[in-house]
């Protein structure tokens, strides 16, 4: 079920959005996506409203702009760390859900993907097996590596489109005269096809 967000959750998701760039990034030219929950609401209500659908692969990057992806910092003894487990993570399910499809990248895929699963439970953690200096570098690979792979799917998209799949129908389709489905004893058109 679900249920509006409370006013603290609509606070920290603003402050989110906002406070997500750092303030001595290099953000001249880059496009930095939505600042605001008021402009997420807008982008989304026209999403919703528009006269077709809009796939995620369309909006997200209105949202997130030309940015880098939201990793976590540790901060240990004024050292600060760069944490990116829980984003690899999080990318790594995003693949598991068409894993046939990713699959089918073959070893191209399989190096484009490797900095990032090296922060994976998938992998047992194995990229935190390095020296600073290495550990630094995989993460470094993440990003592009993930541009790489947006444009290597973007430019294949048609191949696992589900338009290119024909629907097959359990039953026959219904026509506008025909019985209601519903069993009012209506024809289609009457009833619940309005």
């Amino acid at each position: 079920m679900f249920s509006l967000l409370s006013d603290e959750e609509m606070e920290r998701l603003d402050a989110f959005l906002l406070d997500r760039i750092d303030e001595d990034a290099d953000i001249v030219g880059k496009d930095e996506g939505v600042l605001d929950i008021s402009e997420l609401d807008g982008l989304f209500t026209a999403i919703v409203s528009g006269p077709v659908m809009i796939p995620p692969s369309q909006w997200l990057p209105v949202v997130w702009g030309d940015c880098e992806p939201v990793f976590l910092e540790s901060n240990v003894r004024g050292k600060i760390s760069t944490i990116v487990d829980e984003w690899c993570e999080g990318y790594a399910q995003g693949v598991a859900l068409a894993a046939a499809q990713w699959g089918a990248g073959g070893q191209a895929m399989t190096i484009l993907l490797t900095p990032i699963l090296s922060f994976t439970s998938k992998t047992d953690w194995r990229g935190h097996d390095f020296n600073a200096d290495e550990v630094e570098n995989i993460q470094q690979a993440i990003t592009p590596n993930v541009r790489e792979i947006h444009a290597y799917w973007l430019a294949r998209r048609e191949e696992f489109s589900s338009s290119a799949i024909p629907i097959q129908r359990s039953e026959p389709r219904v026509g506008r005269n025909d019985p209601c489905p519903c069993g009012s004893g209506r024809k289609y058109k009457r009833c619940c096809l309005q």
